[in-house]
């Protein structure tokens, strides 16, 4: 029984790491007769600008090499410093590595051969010191120079291994009775003993050879990751580990992008029928995801989403291809000898048309090819010249259960419709096995989440895009992830922010499933520019799809017709925005209704109180049938605070500028001391309450000086307001003196159909009152009505902060999206 194992760079970036993979040897129950490793981390690339520096005489490369010599002999000396063989071994290898790069230096000439042999020393290094630590701990253990074994051709840089002759050395070396071998991943050697390495994934090929070679019962290849998973976890980021693939999934997937498999590490084990398990070193509890030729019973209709960022998409038709033999073979004729590969291919049933996927960069190439092969048909019009479509993506959905599984592909356009995502090519096999899209790259992200949350999530997260990142915005981001393990616990669900934006930039959240607590300076240093709203209801549209949620923690009057296309497209708003809800009474009608109409919410409740439940039981309220006839009011938070501390003989100055420390004023003070927030919440519950009212309705009696009214800016207001407040402390000081309090207080009453009488300003109340006890930033609220009369509904409570007014758009947030899925 033979098992190869295999580690990538970063399970040996240290000696830490390879500790641990020397403690997972020692608890295997089955031990490997091969264990094949990479150079550590990040070695390869530090030896390419090595190469780079000396090819370019910069004397740069001096101290490079003397800080990867240093690693490598500090990694020994920790590992197994008595081991003396092996660090004479590993001086003469720097020695050698030095020898090629003071060579490269000199000539200024870097041959593919040269960067093979310079390359090739990552892994040479590694697997001494690697065998060295296996000694030090006790375990028998050789070193393996895989160009002993592994013969090559002489495509430098990228060769194809000649598998028999391989084989057959493979079989030779290890006939005898071996200890473990540690053998060099990415290397080769050409028949004349020429150094070779085997391109990008070169060492997880090299261990499925030696695992094909020996026929092994199996290999087990080791990294950072679990397993394959559903998707790529910087955009989902509640991607699922799969627990088995066939060979011809893993293929498909690995094809497409999946980063975990390397297709041609595939092909060896497959041709032996050797099963591949993907695991993680530093999760060695978990099983991570095997690889065979069963079919796992118990599966989802698909296995995985993989996609291409980017590719270029070339079409070809003309009714001079209709019913013509040829055409196809000459179209790939031409390519195949350009060296151009294709990606994808699709053909209209008509025959009229053939579009095809290449690499970015190969365009040109691409298109010359096929002019100069059709030039005949072309010039007379029987064939159109090829059409280009570039910055594309492939998206491809995966699942050997989806052969003869009608619904699927319905579910898949479904799903990216919901999301906008449009289809640019479509290609299916026969075998059902894979439905591969082209979309444009902008519209990837969103394709990938969509198909994802269709076939592997039963409860898909919710998202959410934050307009406004000042201080109800921020403390908003940072509360998000704070109730992250609530909602999974309590909902089974996760609230994702898709993006932010303030005036002038947004930034997308495309990698991770929360923003850092960064954001703030991330935004203004990596955030895209835009300058009409228009510009960003198109990025909200490709951030978010039916049923997630705007956040728009702003106090712009501005974004009305982004309300229109988030409601139009089945997105739901949750608003701390007075202005665009005391809007004229036709655009706030036109809007609730398109939400409705949409299927979607339009939630304000912070609009007044803060996160006090003012609006939603007044909603109640009149659901139930009953009849609202007066309402009191407290609704400034800022204003109640003002006048109770002046009521404690508090300086007024040190009242305001603390006020504004604590984030209780508006941006612009004008709004709270001249009652227009007030005014604002005032219309919004009455709006609640079905009232036809417009701003210009409510009646505002003056209770500042003359002169703060007539200021034309905040500044000027500030100077007057300041200049004026021995006047208002004198009027408060007055009212106290009689046993009576002042309370800034909106009243509605006089209601009758649609209309009703508003009304809001300072009003003496005797200590017993309810309204006069109400002090700081409470708010509060009595509502007489039908069934409550004489005592009526009071709803009292801090009305006002950031983190308070955050909170309760986070509920808001809640109840528009996981409502309206059902999660609560």
């Amino acid at each position: 029984m033979s098992i190869v194992w295999k580690f990538g760079g970063t399970s040996v970036e240290k000696p830490e790491t390879i500790q641990q993979v020397v403690r997972l040897f020692e608890r295997a129950e089955e031990r490997p007769r091969a264990i094949v490793f990479s150079a550590f981390a990040g070695v390869t690339n530090t030896l390419l600008e090595l190469m780079n520096f000396a090819q370019s005489r910069d004397p740069g490369w001096q101290s490079l090499f003397d800080a990867l010599e240093r690693r490598h002999k500090e990694a020994l000396q920790q590992l197994a410093s008595d081991d003396s063989v092996t660090r004479g071994d590993v001086d003469r290898e720097l020695g050698s590595l030095r020898d090629c790069l003071t060579g490269i230096s000199l000539t200024g000439d870097i041959s593919p051969k040269v960067s093979d042999i310079v390359l090739s020393f990552g892994e040479r290094l590694s697997n001494q010191i690697i065998s060295a630590a296996f000694r030090a701990n006790g375990f028998e253990a050789e070193y393996l120079d895989a160009r002993k074994i592994l013969v090559s051709d002489r495509k430098f840089g990228e060769a194809h291994v000649l598998k028999n002759a391989s084989y057959q050395k493979i079989r030779e070396h290890f006939a005898a009775d071996l200890p473990l071998q540690c053998v060099t991943g990415f290397i080769a050697a050409s028949e004349d003993g020429e150094t070779t390495t085997l391109g990008r994934g070169g060492s997880d090929l090299s261990a499925s050879l030696i695992a094909a070679g020996l026929e092994a019962t199996r290999l087990e290849i080791w990294s950072d990751v679990d397993g394959v998973l559903t998707v790529d976890p910087r955009i989902v980021p509640n991607s699922k580990l799969v627990s088995h693939l066939t060979y011809q999934e893993a293929m498909e997937l690995s094809h497409f992008g999946a980063k975990v498999l390397y297709a041609p590490t595939l092909q060896p084990v497959r041709e032996k029928g050797i099963p591949l398990q993907v695991r993680n070193t530093f999760r060695s509890d978990c099983s991570g995801t095997l690889i065979s030729n069963e079919t796992s019973t118990g599966k989802g209709i698909a296995s995985g989403l993989s996609a291409i960022d980017q590719v270029v998409l070339i079409t070809i038709q003309g009714s001079g291809m209709v019913g013509i033999p040829g055409v196809s073979h000459r179209l790939f004729g031409a390519l195949a000898t350009s060296q151009i590969s294709v990606i994808l291919i699709t053909q209209a049933s008509s025959e009229h048309s053939i579009c095809l996927a290449i690499r970015p960069g190969e365009q040109a190439k691409a298109i010359d090819s096929i002019k100069q092969e059709f030039e005949l048909e072309i010039s007379v019009g029987r064939v159109d010249p090829p059409l280009l479509e570039e910055d594309c993506s492939i998206v491809s959905l995966v699942g050997e259960n989806m052969q003869h599984t009608p619904g699927v592909a319905a579910r898949v356009f479904d799903s990216l419709a919901k999301a906008r995502v449009n289809v640019v090519a479509i290609a299916q096999g026969s075998s059902e096995r894979n439905i591969s899209l082209v979309v444009k790259a902008g519209d990837r992200i969103s394709a990938l989440r969509a198909i994802h949350s269709a076939f592997f999530e039963e409860t898909p997260p919710s998202r959410c895009f934050v307009l406004g990142v000042g201080q109800v915005g921020s403390n908003l981001l940072s509360l998000i992830p704070q109730q992250e393990s609530i909602l999974r616990e309590r909902f089974g669900r996760t609230l994702v922010v898709a993006g932010v934006a303030n005036s002038s930039k947004y930034l997308l959240n495309e990698h991770t499933s929360h923003l850092s607590s960064h954001f703030s300076e991330k935004l203004a240093s990596e955030g895209t520019p835009y300058t009409e709203i228009s510009e960003l209801g198109e990025v909200v549209l490709r951030s978010l799809g039916h049923g997630d949620v705007l956040v728009d923690c702003t106090a712009s009057s501005s974004l009305t017709e982004l309300y229109r296309t988030c409601f139009s497209n089945g997105i739901s708003i949750v608003s701390a925005n007075k202005t665009i809800q005391t809007q004229d009474w036709e655009t706030y009608s036109e809007l609730s209704q398109l939400a409705r109409s949409g299927g979607c919410s339009w939630l304000y409740e912070t609009s007044c109180g803060a996160a006090l439940p003012v609006l939603s039981t007044l909603n109640n309220l009149v659901l139930v049938g009953d009849t609202v006839e007066r309402i009191e009011a407290i609704f400034s938070g800022s204003m109640n605070y003002f006048f109770s501390e002046l009521a404690k003989a508090v300086p007024a100055e040190e009242v305001y500028q603390k006020a504004k420390e604590e984030g209780y004023l508006e941006p612009d003070p004008r709004d709270d001391f001249l009652g227009t927030d007030f005014s604002r919440k005032l219309v919004i519950v009455a709006r609640t309450l079905g009232l036809q009212i417009e701003l210009d309705d409510v009646e505002v009696v003056p209770y500042l000086p003359i002169g703060c009214t007539e200021a034309t800016s905040a500044e000027e207001f500030k100077n007057i307001l300041f200049s004026s407040l021995s006047e208002i402390e004198a009027r408060v000081s007055e009212v106290s003196s009689r046993g009576k309090v002042l309370k800034l207080v909106g009243t509605i009453e006089s209601i009758k159909g649609s209309s009703a009488a508003v009304s809001l300003g300072l009003r003496e109340f005797g200590l017993d009152d309810p309204l006069a006890r109400v002090s700081g930033t409470d708010n509060i609220l009595a509502c007489y009505s039908r069934l409550y009369g004489t005592q009526p509904l009071v709803i009292q409570g801090a009305g006002t902060g950031p983190k308070l007014t955050a909170s309760g758009v986070f509920t808001d947030i809640l109840s528009a999206t996981l409502t309206q899925r059902g999660s609560l």
